[in-house]
């Protein structure tokens, strides 16, 4: 948050400049950034005196119930499902072979939901933890519930959508071999190719950088290296 605000305002600058011919000092809180985040929650301490408290995977700003994250079958694999609509639900209750809830009135409402909410999590979390999370999450996809697996970094490695986009990139490290290495997620329609390179090792690149780009001499370079001041 706080590096998009930072592009912002030095766009918002140059547009300044563009118009004005001045300039602009940028002074941008990093803590100020984060707290633009907390609007509802600031709002609810402000007007309505309530403390604000952890809420876990829950929010009182999301209009569903359920809506959480529930341990599925594997080695710490989670995945997230919501339900906003009376349609959502009513396909959940299927899909857990559970079509009593519909009529029970601890669950008949979207209020009563969110007043039995724990009771309710635990009956999704009986079933997501008896199936893999794609599992889960593509049997309540097909039935019309809102689903998604918490994906960790071998599952983004392997994401279809961001291969398809070449998000990452192959990278020989001279240490660690074969690498993939994510880029910018920012498109150009003139986009070249560009020959990436893994990151230099320490000191790989001084020759190149103070004497090529800086000018100094190989006797001063040496000079420089000898006496500690170059790595």
């Amino acid at each position: 948050m706080i590096g998009l605000y930072g592009a912002l305002a030095v766009l918002a600058a140059l547009e300044n400049r563009f118009r004005t011919d001045r300039g602009q000092y940028v002074d941008l809180s990093g803590y100020e950034a984060l707290c633009t985040l907390m609007g509802p929650a600031i709002m609810g301490v402000s007007l309505n005196k309530t403390p604000a408290r952890p809420q876990g995977n829950h929010s009182d700003h999301i209009d569903a119930c359920p809506c959480g994250c529930y341990p599925c079958r594997g080695t710490d694999r989670w995945c997230v499902v919501s339900a906003a609509t009376e349609d959502e639900w009513q396909a959940l209750c299927r899909v857990l072979d559970r079509a009593d809830l519909q009529s029970d009135d601890r669950f008949r409402t979207l209020s009563g939901r969110r007043s039995n909410e724990e009771q309710l999590d635990g009956l999704i979390k009986r079933w997501t933890a008896e199936r893999t999370a794609e599992q889960a999450v593509a049997i309540l996809q097909e039935a019309g519930v809102p689903a998604g697996v918490v994906q960790n970094a071998e599952d983004l490695a392997q994401d279809p959508h961001l291969l398809a986009r070449q998000f990452f990139v192959p990278l020989k490290h001279p240490v660690l071999g074969r690498t993939l290495n994510d880029r910018s997620p920012i498109r150009f329609g003139a986009d070249e190719p560009v020959n990436w390179k893994a990151a230099p090792q320490l000191g790989e690149d001084n020759r190149y950088v103070f004497k090529e780009l800086l000018g100094l001499t190989e006797e001063e370079f040496i000079h420089y290296r000898e006496q500690g001041v170059i790595a």
